[in-house]
């Protein structure tokens, strides 16, 4: 609003009506900018939405995948925590839901070697293997059952970088005398 003197010329603004619109230009500009944030903030919701999907797809198929095998596997990272497994792993070593959902490799190995007719030799070749983190291994377990598994070892490796061991039982043929 301008105001007019006596002789009609045009004063300036008042300084409440200049404050109110340097004001308005300020809150358009932060409006503004809001906007461009919260579109790049849907964007990048979109691809992270769309990236969970594709890591949840493959997930789904790895562990597709792990299931149809005929061995029993198990991915045991360094510290000791069961990472992944199949089914044919719990069957096989017949391991109770307790130790499945606790995850923790040395309470199942402590399980593992009440099954087994030579659990030193076991213990011992665990303790080989890992000592030697970027070794494969193979060698054949008796169990005190009568059956026979044939463990296959090698290095869980995240990029370069190893970071466990992946072990798979077979169950051993029987050979007829």
């Amino acid at each position: 609003m301008f105001l007019r003197d006596t002789n009609n010329r045009k004063l300036s603004l008042l300084p409440s009506q200049r404050s109110n619109e340097a004001l308005d230009s300020r809150t358009q500009n932060l409006v503004a900018k809001l906007r461009n944030v919260s579109e790049q903030l849907y964007h990048e919701k979109v691809a992270r939405l769309q990236a969970e999907a594709e890591l949840e797809k493959s997930l789904s198929l790895l562990q597709a995948t792990l299931e149809s095998t005929a061995e029993g596997v198990v991915a045991v990272n360094s510290k000791g925590h069961i990472v992944s497994f199949n089914q044919k792993f719990v069957q096989m070593w017949q391991i109770p839901e307790f130790l499945v959902k606790s995850r923790n490799h040395n309470q199942c190995l402590t399980f593992y070697k009440n099954q087994l007719k030579d659990p030193d030799n076991f213990c011992r070749r665990i303790q080989e293997l890992d000592s030697q983190a970027d070794v494969e291994g193979y060698d054949t377990l008796e169990l005190k059952d009568g059956r026979i598994f044939e463990r296959y070892c090698q290095p869980l490796r995240l990029g370069e970088q190893i970071i466990g061991t992946v072990w798979s039982f077979g169950t051993s043929p029987t050979v007829c005398k």
